[in-house]
This record gives C-alpha cells, structure tokens and sequence, in this order.
C-alpha cells in the first residue's frame, strides 16, 4: 500500500470512529487528524475538507445485501432495526 493511500485510510478510519461516536459537529479536522497522526492539511488534500470526510466515511456503511423492498413499510421496518442494534461505539456499521 502506497503512503498515500494508508494516509488517506487512517483518516478515514479516524473519521468513522470519532464523527460517529460523538458526531459531525462535536469533532474538529485538528482532533481527527491528531488521532490519525498527520497533518490536518492532509483532510483538505484527499477529501476536500471536513463535509468530504464525512461523505467518504458513509460510503457502503448502509448497504444491505439481497434486499428488495416489497413495500414502503418493509423499507422503514430494516432501516429502523439497522439503527435500533448499531453499535453506539466503533470504525463501522454491523
């Protein structure tokens, strides 16, 4: 793996790990980068900034495999179990 790309993954992990947990607005680029252990300026390099990041980190976070909504209601029904058993601490969704 090239330098950049375990950069860029240490700042996506840390990204997922502090937004969710204390979420979007309580955490700065400074604590994710210091987490990360790079230079903030790297947040802007590969994500464009903070609301970047954030996008990056929910990308495949809610895919759910062979599902097929046979109505409105089974829709609703899996989005509120996915959110109901989430972990409330961690990188990732279950």
């Amino acid at each position: 793996m090239k330098k950049a790309d375990a950069t860029r993954e240490k700042l996506l992990t840390e990204g997922r790990r502090l937004m969710w947990m204390r979420g979007y607005r309580s955490v700065s680029l400074r604590e994710i980068a210091q987490a990360a252990k790079v230079d903030v300026a790297l947040v802007s390099r590969y994500f464009g900034g903070k609301k970047g990041l954030f996008e990056a980190t929910l990308v495949g976070a809610f895919a759910i495999e062979n599902f097929e909504a046979k109505s409105h209601e089974a829709l609703v029904d899996t989005a509120v179990s996915m959110f109901v058993s989430a972990p409330r601490e961690g990188t990732s969704p279950p």
